[in-house]
């Protein structure tokens, strides 16, 4: 609350502004509300004017202001972060800079004279800091009506976060919520709450609410906003759930009607123009600091396409140099499109921090390209918010995996290397010949001693690889226990968890004591390869296995024990083994915990058993090695869809 009220506009003085870092100034000392802050990341209302001209957009992160600038700015706490609409000097550029604080004209609740004089005062005794009981706020808020208590919930929310206090003023505002109070200024703290508490229901209670108030009032800023959290959200609940609901209706349905409406305009195309059809390939992942299988699969495709078909576009949001600074692998990625005759776009931009105008920008540079399709490896956060865009004339998905990360509702087809992903994907579907990347097939770039890994040479090593969640599975570390315990030999190499994670699960999965120091947990490598390399064995995670280290497994010969797919468990999307299917039947074995034992006891026990696979592995993951048959097919789709588009059969 401000001491004294602020005056309408306010007119800065240059000689206050202070300089802080690339494009970006500092005005303090604001007298108005307070701004945004960690909890309230959109709280403020300043509206910051160059010569009369709204400058924006607000919220914008501090380093994308000193980075980018161009007019962007951040009302935090009591101090202006900004930047002048060219980057130019604003003390010295002649410009005149106003500031306001925009009225909210959203209908506010009649209180009882007598409720709103008390809720003022215990208001200002929490912003002083004195102290007020949770009997004293229920004794004052009881008797009033729904739409009272809310708003006097969220008013004492609002001082509570003032005062400091944040959880007790996100609890206030999450009351107020529930009643009806739906309001984007207050869902943010809420979420923080909810968040930091892991009240997992009633955070996506919270989004499937906040979807639905975000359409009715029209607010796509608001929108993006769930939509970016809501990815966020459910890549922190996936440890702990195993699924991956991106494409829950009552998030993904009210987001795409909305953010539907903000289609960008596309350049003029003349069907019957003769050229080679331009397709977009927006990388995924390629700013990670690990190797991201995504990026490699779109780069080989993008090289393999017939040019007199397709010329194809690699896109990357990110600025090029950032992505080299953070990943190792991205130079090679570069050379291999150079010497194709290719190169990236890159459309400089971050994702931290995105806003509605910061998608619809990216959206515009992507429609600019002129593109026949544009191909995206994901339908979540801002793939999402982009598909809604349209920035090409046809969007086709890649179905690398779960229908709810890869497909959505907003796609014209996704093509899909396997079958049940096709059958449950969001959108029309189509099978395209399966292919993984060449750096999976690649040698062992050195030679480990399997001393430097504390093994010996005449032991048995099992290898597993995964992320860290994959390993939390009583099946699988019964299995381990099963072969440990019969075959002394037998040792167990894991990549993907520590020791002390590893610690973690074999309790908790009751692996025996006595077995735990012939577990070497290596925690995450790069070198996956060299690590396989020294192994006999490849053990594949349960039940959420099939990930593409077994075809790296099998193509150095080593016998892969895995669960086969007999299509009666693939309808459960927690069981579903990709690699299964895409290998040629035989390769697995039934899910049925005695069998598994058993060959894997048999294949620690004959050396005989495991030189067949010497030649076998190779030969079964040969047919994946080429993505030429994969390119053809995704050039017969994107033109007999983009055909039917032209015709009038898409939407």
């Amino acid at each position: 609350m401000p001491s004294s009220p602020a005056p309408p506009v306010l007119a800065v003085d240059p000689a206050a502004i202070r300089e802080d870092q690339g494009h970006c100034w500092v005005l303090g000392r604001l007298p108005f509300k307070a701004g945004d802050d960690l909890w309230r990341q959109k709280h403020s209302r300043l509206v910051v004017c160059e010569n009369g001209r709204r400058l924006g957009p607000g919220h914008s992160l501090h380093d994308l202001i000193r980075q980018k600038g161009r007019g962007r700015y951040s009302h935090w706490g009591t101090t202006l972060y900004f930047s002048a609409s060219d980057d130019s000097d604003p003390r010295s550029n002649g410009r005149r800079y106003t500031l306001s604080w925009e009225a909210d004209d959203r209908p506010v609740p009649v209180l009882q004279a007598g409720l709103a004089r008390n809720l003022e005062g215990m208001a200002a005794d929490i912003r002083r800091g004195t102290g007020v009981s949770a009997e004293a706020v229920s004794r004052l808020l009881a008797c009033g009506s729904p739409d009272e208590r809310a708003w006097g919930l969220r008013i004492l929310g609002d001082a509570f976060l003032d005062s400091g206090d944040a959880p007790r003023g996100a609890m206030q505002l999450w009351r107020a919520w529930e009643l009806g109070l739906r309001r984007v200024e207050i869902w943010l703290p809420i979420l923080c709450w909810l968040r930091e508490t892991k009240r997992d229901d009633e955070t996506r209670s919270l989004f499937r609410t906040a979807a639905a108030a975000a359409e009715a009032a029209g607010d796509p800023d608001w929108m993006t906003d769930v939509v970016v959290h809501y990815e966020t959200f459910i890549y922190e609940l996936y440890p702990r759930t195993h699924s991956l609901p991106f494409q829950d209706e009552f998030v993904a349905g009210p987001a795409g009607r909305l953010l539907s409406r903000f289609k960008v305009n596309l350049p003029k195309h003349d069907p019957a123009t003769q050229r080679p059809a331009r397709v977009g390939y927006l990388l995924c992942g390629e700013a990670l600091g690990t190797y991201h299988h995504h990026t490699d699969l779109a780069m080989e495709l993008a090289i393999r396409h017939d040019p007199a078909v397709v010329a194809p576009v690699i896109i990357s949001i990110h600025q090029r140099d950032t992505i080299i600074a953070t990943n190792p692998f991205f130079p090679q990625w570069l050379e291999k499109l150079e010497t194709a005759g290719l190169g990236v776009y890159f459309l400089d931009h971050a994702t931290a921090g995105l806003l509605f105008v910061d998608a619809v920008t990216m959206a515009r540079s992507i429609a600019a390209l002129d593109l026949d399709a544009l191909v995206l490896m994901s339908q979540c956060g801002l793939s999402f918010v982009l598909t809604a865009l349209r920035p090409a004339r046809l969007l086709m998905g890649l179905g690398l995996g779960e229908p709810p990360l890869y497909t959505s509702r907003l796609l014209d087809v996704a093509a899909h290397f396997t079958r049940r992903p096709a059958m449950d994907g969001l959108c029309p579907s189509e099978i395209m010949p399966s292919f993984i990347s060449s750096d999976r097939f690649a040698l062992p770039s050195r030679t480990i001693p399997r001393t430097e890994l504390g093994l010996d040479p005449d032991q048995v090593v099992l290898a597993s690889v995964g992320r860290a969640m994959k390993f939390d599975s009583r099946e699988y570390w019964d299995l381990v226990a099963s072969a440990l315990g019969q075959c002394p030999q037998a040792r167990l190499v894991v990549v993907g968890i520590d020791s002390v994670r590893f610690a973690a699960l074999a309790e908790s999965h009751d692996l025996p004591p006595d077995l735990w120091p012939r577990v070497h947990p290596l925690g995450w490598r790069d070198d996956v390869i060299n690590i396989l390399a020294i192994c006999d064995i490849y053990l594949d995670t349960l039940p959420y296995g099939g990930g593409h280290t077994v075809f790296e497994a099998l193509n150095l010969g080593l016998p892969v024990v895995m669960v086969g797919d007999d299509y009666l468990f693939p309808w459960d999307v927690r069981t579903w083994s990709p690699a299964a299917e895409l290998l040629p039947p035989g390769l697995g074995h039934d899910r049925v915990p005695e069998k598994l034992a058993e060959a894997l006891t048999e294949l620690i026990r004959n050396a005989g058993a495991r030189l067949v696979w010497r030649k076998a592995g190779p030969k079964a993951v040969a047919d994946l090695k080429s993505p030429s048959l994969c390119a053809r097919a995704l050039e017969r789709i994107m033109l007999d869809h983009g055909r039917r588009r032209t015709n009038g059969g898409g939407g």
